[in-house]
């Protein structure tokens, strides 16, 4: 076990390794619970989201989701969220953990200042989250259900009923894995989390722990908030541009990303195989082959598909097309490295 954002979380239940190939060739369950859950509700719902995200929301049907930024005045990231449309005048919105606080305080301040007729309610501790993900998610959940959930596409989520609990079933998955996210509630979720714990360890399923999350996620190239992001890290330093509607008349950092985007930006999200054993560790200083700094690691880690030591970090935009060969200083060892294309895997 360990800590996380003040939840104490299960790092692994067997080996990392155990679970890594179990999860990407049968399937794998995780207890994601410590997430922020937040309901926004109101008649003004969509114009509010329209001034505090990076992108558009008029036109996302029922059930539907996307992923986009809260961004402060300068353009840097507070965090990264996933918004669900659950009604015409509601939105389901997951956070990171470790933003949960301050991004409610933050959209509290956005909804008294503008004068929007919305409400933030905070679900995180009314309801429990699981992911499941793997080849055979799809087909095992809808069984479990008795509902097919096969054709549910990327970002899609439904509410389904078992024995009269109410879930809501979404694909997506922070990982290169597909999978599934379950929403219940936690006052009458303990049975159904147990069945459907024991139904899923009977299909060949295992409990997995955050040392796999990180490592799916490192290996899809996805940016971790306290590692690749925080307020000091654009979209476009993270080459996420897709993530913003620039037809959007105004919104809560467009500005200064207006600026970054005809100017360029001053540094780079970029990978990096490793020669060698060693695994860079964030905060970790880049050099190029002239021994001159030129950035630092975010995230590295081991990929076991790969047999690789893996590395992302960011660089200086100038050094991007002049830097073939690059050197990692871990504890006075110099790892030689080469960039390489993100994601690692998907």
């Amino acid at each position: 076990m360990g800590l996380f954002a003040g939840w104490e979380v299960p790092l692994f239940y067997r080996s990392i390794r155990e679970e890594y190939f179990t999860l990407c060739n049968r399937g794998g369950m995780f207890d994601i619970s410590h997430l922020g859950k937040f309901l926004i509700s109101g008649k003004d719902a969509v114009p509010f989201l329209e001034f505090t995200t990076s992108n558009t929301w008029g036109k996302v049907a029922r059930g539907r989701g996307k992923v986009t930024f809260f961004l402060n005045p300068r353009g840097g990231i507070i965090d990264m969220p996933f918004l669900s449309r659950d009604g015409e005048e509601e939105w389901l919105l997951t956070t990171n953990s470790e933003a949960r606080e301050r991004v409610f305080n933050w959209l509290q301040t956005q909804v008294q200042a503008g004068g929007f007729s919305v409400t933030v309610r905070d679900l995180t501790p009314e309801f429990l989250l699981l992911s499941v993900q793997g080849p055979y998610t799809q087909e095992a959940i809808s069984q479990f259900f008795n509902q097919s959930l096969s054709l549910l596409s990327r970002f899609e989520g439904t509410w389904v009923e078992y024995n009269s609990i109410k879930v809501r079933v979404s694909r997506m998955a922070f990982s290169r894995v597909d999978g599934l996210e379950l929403l219940f509630l936690r006052e009458e979720g303990e049975d159904f989390f147990l069945k459907l714990s024991s139904f899923l360890t009977g299909q060949g399923f295992s409990w997995c722990g955050f040392g796999v999350r990180d490592l799916l996620r490192f290996e899809a190239g996805f940016p971790l908030y306290g590692r690749e992001m925080d307020e000091t890290v654009t979209p476009l330093e993270l080459g996420k541009e897709k993530l913003i509607d620039w037809k959007k008349e105004n919104f809560i950092g467009k500005p200064p990303l207006v600026l970054e985007k005809k100017l360029g930006s001053k540094k780079k999200l970029i990978g990096m195989e490793v020669e060698g054993k060693g695994i860079p560790r964030w905060g970790y200083p880049i050099y190029n082959v002239a021994g001159l700094p030129c950035g630092y690691v975010t995230s590295g880690n081991y990929s076991f598909t790969l047999k690789k030591n893996l590395a992302m970090g960011f660089i200086s935009s100038a050094q991007d097309k002049l830097v073939e060969e690059l050197y990692i200083l871990a504890s006075k060892k110099k790892l030689k490295a080469r960039m390489v294309p993100l994601p690692f895997l998907s």
